[in-house]
């Protein structure tokens, strides 16, 4: 009960306080429930988490709403809003995961492919306790691999230049798995750097023209939309 309270005084605290940065740059949708819940949760969220600045965008029945908290830079007032750029991080694994799955529907590959047979660089990848990495021990954080691929620091302006696949098959040649593929969980960017050259390599082109073929193309993207059940 007393947890309870202090979450409810807490959400109180932050609705009055946070009510001027609630009014930070946004776009109100028709859809008055998506605008209060961007709203009400975003100010929640960008409260809690003590960051420069934060946007949240959601997205229902085709309509969308979005708002901003904080500044876009130490020495600005000005909140996010639909211009400001950010890196997009790990929102990319999201689209890998979408171009696997529409490329499983297409019968290009299966989630339980071996990365062995999909990956195509030419050498033995590393298993342990007889257990295969398997393309949804990817695309799951199961693979057993580090969190990066082990590689020289890059430049500032490229920090992730040195992310090759020299660099990839070095590693894989020479370093076990850290557990046997399917059996724990550990957060992988390395996982899916390998993951998005397989279906390169399954798909017969370059990751990004597939993933804007499968993903972003509009025309192919309705071929796999999830139909939305009807309101009561």
């Amino acid at each position: 009960m007393r947890k309870f309270r202090r979450q409810m005084a807490f959400a109180c605290s932050a609705m009055i306080f946070a009510a001027p940065i609630a009014l930070c740059g946004r776009a109100v949708a028709e859809d008055k429930l998506l605008t209060e819940a961007v709203n009400f949760t975003g100010t929640l969220t960008y409260l809690s988490a003590k960051v420069p600045g934060f946007m949240l965008i959601a997205v229902r029945d085709g309509e969308m709403a979005f708002a901003g908290f904080g500044k876009v830079t130490d020495t600005s007032n000005k909140a996010p809003d639909a211009d400001t750029m950010f890196r997009i991080g790990s929102i990319s694994k999201v689209f890998c995961g979408e171009v696997l799955a529409s490329m499983v529907l297409d019968g290009k590959v299966r989630f339980t492919d071996r990365l062995q047979d999909r990956l195509g660089y030419g050498l033995t990848l590393p298993e342990k306790d007889g257990r295969p990495i398997r393309l949804i021990d990817l695309l799951t954080q199961t693979s057993g691999l580090p969190r990066e691929v082990p590689r020289a620091d890059g430049p500032p302006n490229d920090p992730f230049g040195t992310n090759t696949k020299e660099a990839q098959i070095a590693d894989l040649k020479t370093n076990p798995l850290l557990f046997p593929p399917g059996t724990a969980a550990l957060y992988s960017n390395y996982g899916f750097d390998l993951l998005g050259a397989a279906l390169a390599n399954a798909g017969g082109k370059p990751y990004a023209d597939l993933l804007k073929e499968r993903v972003f193309d509009p025309a192919r993207h309705e071929k796999y939309r999830i139909q939305s059940v009807p309101r009561r």
